[in-house]
């Protein structure tokens, strides 16, 4: 292969999903900290939720055809620019490390007028055998803060739920049910009861062979006063209370 053909290559895998025809777009730079490895090592996966579309991101490649940047970069940066009015799932995996999981949403309101928006983040990896493997592996929740008026951490319960309900569905859909298992669960410790996630976590548990699993959460969304579970208790779930 032609050093040309490879800079090519190389270049365009490092811009993923960025649309040439879209006039907003959101630039997103993530620095690797206290990693004792080359950052080469670690894998960005991005994932458009809307196609189910894949790229691979490099570490020290940024999308040059986005012009100037408004920020500085390193060889210990992943730089990529999504296209606006999506959601994306960013999956940091190397050998011996928990992966980190970034939902970055770029839907904006209408009206707004900023061509590009921009985030910076610091990334740290816990190794799997250290006492921080067993912590939360979601190192950010990014969208769109009407206060700033520009892209922010998630704060709010209410969309944090949201955001963990979205990505459950989504794996569900991909029939990843021990995955939607853990996002429906995270979504029920920023909505406890909710009766959306109880649902699809009960018919993931199923899926899992769980059925007692799924019984209990049948249960909780009856002992709500709701009926929605009813159908499920009877079929599965003959003799419980």
């Amino acid at each position: 292969m032609s050093k040309s053909l490879k800079f090519l290559l190389i270049l365009f895998i490092s811009i993923p999903f960025f649309a040439f025809s879209h006039d907003k777009y959101f630039v997103l730079k993530s620095t690797i900290v206290d990693f004792k490895d080359n950052c080469d090592e670690i894998t960005l996966e991005i994932e458009n939720l809307e196609s189910h579309e894949i790229r691979n991101a490099l570490c020290g490649i940024k999308p040059s055809e986005i012009g100037t940047l408004p920020f500085k970069t390193s060889k210990n940066d992943f730089v990529v620019a999504l296209a606006m009015n999506n959601q994306f799932k960013l999956s940091y995996t190397t050998k011996g490390y928990v992966p980190k999981i970034i939902l970055v949403d770029t839907r904006i309101p209408n009206g707004t007028d900023a061509d590009i928006y921009t985030m910076e983040f610091k990334i740290k990896l816990a190794p799997t055998d250290s006492d921080s493997s067993s912590k939360e592996n979601f190192g950010a929740l990014l969208g769109y803060s009407s206060t700033y008026n520009d892209f922010d951490f998630v704060r709010d319960s209410v969309k944090k739920a949201t955001v963990f309900y979205d990505l459950g569905l989504h794996e569900y859909e991909k029939e990843n049910y021990k995955d939607a298992i853990k996002y429906f669960t995270k979504t029920l410790q920023f909505a406890p009861g909710d009766i959306p996630a109880l649902l699809v976590r009960a018919k993931s548990k199923v899926k899992q062979d769980d059925v007692e699993g799924a019984c209990k959460d049948w249960m909780e969304i009856k002992n709500s006063g709701s009926g929605k579970a009813d159908v499920f208790i009877q079929h599965y779930c003959t003799g419980k209370k």
